[in-house]
């Protein structure tokens, strides 16, 4: 009987320590998951307000982006400024159907404001930079940017740090310049050919004008 009591003593004495420790073992893990589970993935509010609509330049002056033209407008993102991303981010945004000016995102639901940044955590900072061009280019930005007569225009790049739903607000109105958010997207419409020659000739007679 007293050998039994022993062996009972050592198997407690052995065991409990052992249990104790991968009860803490599995504490620490659980905080690790819920800390990670926390941050989630990355979002952006990509669609715009009325406070940064978007305008349009031709030779005719300014305007605030009619609904009537269509426009694709892209997200283009990298881990630094000089790794942004060739292709825009999916879904594009496009022109909004009733307010002049604004896009949204029409996949998005809700609002189709907001944006998700795949394979991007919230708290991680990443460089954005946004696009717009001619929707009947399609995704080919880089086209439409010298296709003459069409509509083309693109913001700086600036990093954002990216948090959770409802995401990350990028835009700025035009009298906020130092919120780090982006100004209003302006888009210029492409011009022909022999208006740039005419702008390069004009610009080298003033040259040589000034030489003399």
């Amino acid at each position: 009987m007293n050998g039994c009591s022993t062996c009972i003593r050592k198997a407690d004495s052995s065991g409990t320590p052992r249990l104790h420790s991968m009860r803490i073992l599995g504490i620490i893990l659980a905080l690790f998951g819920s800390a990670a589970g926390s941050c989630g993935q990355g979002f952006i509010v990509f669609g715009n307000n009325t406070l940064s609509r978007v305008t349009m330049i031709d030779s005719g002056g300014s305007m605030v982006a009619p609904t009537s033209i269509p426009i694709n407008y892209g997200l283009f993102l990298g881990s630094t400024e000089e790794s942004m991303s060739a292709a825009p981010h999916s879904p594009l945004g496009i022109t909004h159907p009733t307010v002049p000016g604004r896009f949204y995102v029409p996949s998005a639901g809700g609002s189709g404001l907001v944006s998700l940044i795949q394979e991007r955590q919230a708290g991680e900072t990443v460089f954005l930079q946004v696009r717009g061009w001619s929707a009947e280019f399609g995704i080919d930005w880089q086209a439409a940017s010298v296709s003459p007569g069409a509509w083309f225009g693109e913001t700086d790049v600036r990093p954002f740090t990216l948090v959770s739903s409802p995401g990350t607000v990028i835009w700025g109105g035009q009298f906020h310049p130092d919120s780090g958010r982006f100004y209003p997207l302006v888009l210029h419409q492409v011009p022909e050919p022999s208006t740039v020659v005419l702008g390069v000739l004009g610009a080298l007679l003033l040259f040589l004008r000034w030489r003399k």
